[in-house]
């Protein structure tokens, strides 16, 4: 999940060229010095954020035998918005989990498909806009 806090409509918008390679280089290397997935998972939300011009927060949400896990995210409000997700059975992440597409909302809390979890994380949170893919 990319978050972005008071971020309505929009282009999201990407590194140069030139600094999406010295990115991508830095994480391949770092990856390949990480020590297990754990830790992978944790660098790759890092890399998103820094890459993607407007992503203030990630996260990845993986299925267990248990339900729906936050399994790495940058910061506790990805880690909020995730559980409220999973309590509310609502929210992108959710949806990605259930239809195994990508899911954009430019405006979360007035998005009609998160009648409730939507307004929360945007009025507790400032959240104005998601990506979860």
């Amino acid at each position: 999940m990319g978050l972005s806090r008071s971020r309505i409509g929009g282009e999201v918008d990407l590194p140069s060229k030139e600094g999406a390679v010295a990115a991508t280089a830095t994480f391949a290397r770092d990856l390949s010095t990480s020590l297990g997935e754990p830790q992978q998972v944790h660098l790759a939300v890092d890399v998103v954020v820094e890459m993607v011009d407007g992503c203030d927060h990630a996260g990845v949400t993986m299925v267990t035998r248990d339900g729906l896990e936050t399994v790495a995210a940058t910061s506790p409000l990805v880690t909020e918005g995730d559980r409220l997700q999973y309590e509310l059975a609502e929210g992108p992440c959710v949806d990605t989990v259930k239809t195994h597409s990508t899911v954009i909302s430019s405006d979360i809390g007035s998005d009609p498909r998160w009648p409730r979890w939507g307004p929360a994380i945007a009025e507790r949170h400032g959240v104005g806009s998601i990506l979860s893919l």
